[in-house]
């Protein structure tokens, strides 16, 4: 499966993945989510007033977001000319990714894997609005990042 990633990082002083390290989450997403075609997938690393600024305007809400998420509309008659169809964009606030991943006890690439999994799936379409969306969509996460070596992130080890 063709994956390409594009990153920004608009951060500073936070630990962020790599290219590759980010590649592989979403590769592994899309297999989890049964996605076969070939995508591309923005990802932005940004820092608290970037996120509180985006989580305000797209979602009314007046707080920093760890991750955000914006799937794109691409008209289908256009996605058969593309050889890779973009998905959307996923923005992590390296930031409070770095805060929660220490305030929860979990190994920081840990919980990155998480939020740009998690991202992913919303630009897929899945999402946690209800009850059982929102257990579904947790069951996907905690598969994909087993998959990957990672225990379920809602388990807690603090």
């Amino acid at each position: 499966m063709k994956v390409k990633v594009e990153i920004s990082d608009n951060s500073t002083g936070h630990w962020i993945p790599d290219g590759e390290l980010c590649r592989t989450w979403i590769k592994q997403t899309l297999h989890g989510a049964s996605q076969v075609n070939p995508v591309t997938v923005s990802l932005c690393f940004v820092d608290a007033d970037e996120s509180e600024q985006l989580n305000r305007r797209y979602r009314d809400r007046h707080n920093p977001a760890n991750v955000l998420s914006f799937p794109y509309g691409m008209p289908t008659a256009l996605r058969g000319k593309l050889d890779s169809e973009p998905i959307g964009d996923i923005v992590v606030c390296a930031e409070l990714a770095q805060r929660e991943a220490q305030a929860q006890g979990k190994p920081v690439d840990q919980h990155w894997a998480h939020l740009v999994i998690h991202g992913c799936l919303h630009l897929l379409g899945f999402d946690h609005l209800g009850e059982d969306e929102a257990e579904r969509m947790e069951k996907m996460e905690i598969e994909i990042l087993r998959n990957l070596g990672i225990p379920n992130p809602y388990v807690s080890s603090v």
